[in-house]
């Protein structure tokens, strides 16, 4: 959908389409109920909230060693999802409204992977699943340094966007289950600006980096980090998550 929109001429469209999507997702969420047990309202000043929540993730080592994995690995996903952009205009030569539809194998990719992801979790278990994104996403980053061609291209999207869901959905699926209820809403603030701590300097530093040497540099640097990152993680606890 992202690459239908892209390929309206008037960019000021494909915006009013997103906006009129949130609004619609409002909607729905708005009509939703969730059957649970009512807390009583507790008088709590901020600060001793956000002590409360910090201290419970500092207590569960699982959630800080997967946060610490995330952190590192998100620099990868946001910069390669920036750079295919620019390589498939600069190297490949796509016309925007070919690159649009190009950019939709990923979310092909990502529509596979969901369909596959429950099955996957009960044959290996939530963190041999999070290790297969792992690798299926260094794959795809290599690919992308051999790509010459539309068709590479397009089966490297394909694989970004189906290692992206296994990677997205455990991540979460993993914090949602590790945190108590009462805990969630300060759990997940406190977990998201930690996924988001290296994605700016990451981006900016390869901007550099492709100015320099290329997109293709960037595309083998984020392979070698995921499979080094992979090498760390077989090795601790969260291998064995079911």
């Amino acid at each position: 959908m992202s690459g239908l929109i892209l390929m309206l001429s008037d960019v000021s469209d494909g915006l009013l389409i997103t906006s009129a999507c949130y609004l619609i997702c409002m909607g729905l969420f708005t009509k939703l109920n969730l059957a649970g047990e009512k807390e009583t309202p507790r008088q709590t000043k901020f600060a001793a909230e956000f002590l409360e929540g910090w201290h419970a993730f500092c207590a569960n080592k699982l959630l800080r060693m997967m946060t610490v994995f995330v952190v590192f690995l998100n620099c990868t996903y946001t910069v390669i999802n920036t750079t295919a952009i620019y390589f498939a205009k600069d190297d490949l030569r796509l016309s925007s409204s070919l690159l649009a539809v190009v950019l939709s194998a990923s979310g092909a990719g990502g529509l596979a992977g969901s369909l596959l992801l429950s099955k996957l979790r009960q044959a290996w278990g939530l963190g041999k699943v999070f290790g297969a994104s792992i690798l299926l996403n260094a794959l795809a980053y290599f690919l992308l340094f051999l790509t010459d061609g539309l068709v590479m291209f397009t089966a490297a999207l394909f694989l970004c966007g189906f290692a992206a869901t296994l990677y997205s959905v455990s991540v979460y699926a993993f914090r949602q289950e590790q945190t108590p209820a009462p805990l969630m809403g300060r759990i997940t603030g406190i977990t998201g600006t930690c996924f988001r701590i290296g994605m700016p300097i990451a981006v900016y530093a390869s901007g550099w980096v492709i100015a320099w040497w290329g997109a293709s540099v960037i595309f083998m640097a984020c392979a070698v980090w995921n499979l080094v990152a992979l090498a760390v993680y077989v090795r601790t606890r969260l291998w064995k998550v079911q």
